[in-house]
C-alpha cells in the first residue's frame, strides 16, 4: 500500500498509460515507480471507474476527468520499498487483511477482497 505525498490516505498503485502502452505494462511500470518494487503481473483482478474535477490553475475552469483503473495481481521479484518515487510519502508491504483494513477507499478495498478470493481459490 502507498500513502500519496501530502495526504493521509492509503491507496493501491495506479497511473496513466503512456502512449502505446498496454494496460498491464502500465500496471507494472506504475507499481515500480510508486512502490520501488520490480513485479511480474498476473491475472486482472478488476476495474474501477470514477470521476474527479481538476483545475489547471487558479481562475481556470474545472475539468471533469473520467478515469478507469485496471488492477492486476502482482508478484514481487526485486527492488526496494525505499526506492519509491516522489508521488508517495510512504510505501508499506502489508498482509492482504491489513491492506484491506488500511485502504482508504471502498473501491480499493473491493479490489483487495477480489484479489484475496482469487489467491485462495
Amino acid at each position: 500500500m502507498a500513502r500519496p505525498a501530502g495526504k493521509d490516505s492509503w491507496v493501491l498503485p495506479k497511473g496513466t498509460p503512456n502512449p502505446g502502452e498496454k494496460l498491464i505494462e502500465t500496471a507494472v511500470r506504475e507499481t515500480r515507480e510508486e512502490t520501488g518494487l520490480e513485479v511480474v503481473a498476473g491475472a486482472e483482478v478488476g476495474k474501477i471507474s470514477y470521476v474527479f474535477s481538476w483545475r489547471d490553475a487558479p481562475g481556470k475552469p474545472l475539468v471533469r476527468i473520467f478515469k478507469n483503473v485496471h488492477y492486476f495481481l502482482m508478484e514481487p521479484r526485486g527492488g526496494s520499498l525505499d526506492d519509491h518515487d516522489h508521488e508517495m510519502d510512504e510505501v508499506r508491504w502489508m498482509e492482504i487483511e491489513e491492506a484491506e483494513h488500511h485502504a482508504s477507499y471502498k473501491s480499493d478495498r473491493e479490489i483487495i477482497v477480489k484479489a484475496r478470493a482469487m489467491l485462495t481459490a
